[in-house]
């Protein structure tokens, strides 16, 4: 995937995960912030998201990958966390 510097950019503003084993998926739902000016306490409710638990563990590798190289570039550090299995 590439990016562009025109490309729209809307910050999180926080998120839900839940485990459903009834249904053998992880929901996952990401609020969002629209503009500059909108207070973080009202941010934009996201869509859900239904992934399986392969899809799950591979997004928490990835999102802990590019963590790491903005760590390893000197941006502020990410908080400790505990070993992924």
């Amino acid at each position: 995937m590439s990016f562009n510097a025109d490309d729209p950019v809307f910050p999180l503003a926080g998120w839900d995960i839940q485990a459903i084993p009834s249904h053998q998926c992880i929901l996952l739902t990401a609020d969002y912030l629209s503009s500059a000016m909108q207070p973080v306490d009202q941010p934009h409710p996201g869509k859900l998201y239904a992934l399986t638990e392969e899809q799950a563990v591979e997004l928490a590798h990835a999102l802990l990958r590019e963590a790491q190289k903005l760590a390893s570039h000197g941006a502020q550090r990410a908080p400790a966390h505990e070993p992924l299995q």
